[in-house]
């Protein structure tokens, strides 16, 4: 990576990082082991760890999904998603609040809203069904 603060300085990246976009092992584009994916904490930050917590799996862990667009990498759920099936709120699969249903607007899609309109209910309103 370029060391802005050292004028024209290459550095060569952390020892986890097969690329990177800056000197910690958080700035990881790629990673040495090409079956471990970059994890990121935000959807397009320049770079994410490649410590990961997969279990050995190769695979994202529920509360990350998978960013194809990005190659290896793995992007933690928006904050009302426990877990999720993409980057948006209603990509949610279960909510944080486990007292909330997922609102499907379609029976077999991948994800839902948790921003439930169930007036405190905990239960589907009449436009909906269990």
């Amino acid at each position: 990576y370029h060391d802005s603060g050292s004028g024209q300085v290459c550095v060569q990246c952390e020892a986890t990082c097969a690329t990177c976009a800056g000197p910690t092992g958080n700035d990881c584009q790629t990673c040495t082991d090409g079956s471990q994916y970059v994890w990121k904490t935000t959807v397009g930050a320049a770079g994410g760890n490649c410590n990961a917590a997969d279990g050995g799996t190769g695979d994202c862990p529920t509360t990350h999904y998978h960013d194809s667009g990005s190659g290896q990498v793995c992007v933690q759920c928006e904050a009302t998603c426990a877990t999720c099936a993409g980057p948006t709120g209603n990509d949610c699969q279960t909510c944080t609040d486990g007292s909330q249903y997922v609102w499907k607007t379609t029976v077999g899609a991948a994800g839902g809203n948790c921003n439930a309109a169930d007036g405190g209910t905990g239960d589907c309103p009449t436009t909906h069904y269990h």
